[in-house]
């Protein structure tokens, strides 16, 4: 059986989509006058 590039691209979508959504997004860094305490956040 012979993958389909119509069957092979929506499902390779679906699991960057899902890895992509798996992850939080990166945290601002703190500016270079924050406090120790917000750098230590």
């Amino acid at each position: 059986m012979a993958l389909s590039p119509r069957r092979v691209l929506p499902a390779l979508a679906l699991c960057a989509l899902l890895c992509a959504a798996a992850y939080p997004p990166k945290p601002e860094s703190p500016g270079d006058a924050a406090s120790p305490e917000e750098i230590a956040q």
